[in-house]
């Protein structure tokens, strides 16, 4: 059954690829909060990133609420705006939000 009244936020796993010694990488994970958006919002996205006004980041400050599983010396990071942009600063994580929302609205599962 559908239900026509969706909550506000759902959590979706991002995966990232942090570059690591020898020319690998090493695959992190934490689960995001993103807003739930409408159709038009998504549209409305979409068209600002083709047209070139919305970069990467901008697009996750638009859609993320929060976090689970980003932690420093084995604390629990929570999420703010201070935290978020120390986030965002680290390289091909603003990208591995956007897939991962991307992802989420186009009916791609996880794979494990």
């Amino acid at each position: 059954m559908f239900k026509l009244n969706q909550s506000e936020s759902f959590f979706w796993p991002v995966e990232i690829l942090i570059p690591g010694d020898g020319g690998k990488f090493e695959k992190q994970t934490f689960d995001a909060q993103f807003k739930r958006k409408t159709q038009e919002d998504l549209l409305g996205l979409r068209s600002r990133i083709e047209a070139g006004e919305l970069t990467d980041a901008g697009f996750a400050r638009e859609v993320l609420l929060g976090w689970k599983g980003i932690s420093e010396n084995g604390e629990d990071v929570p999420f703010s705006e201070t935290t978020l942009e120390q986030v965002l600063n680290v390289p091909n994580v603003a990208t591995a939000i956007v897939v991962a929302f991307v992802n989420a609205h186009a009916g791609v599962a996880r794979k494990n």
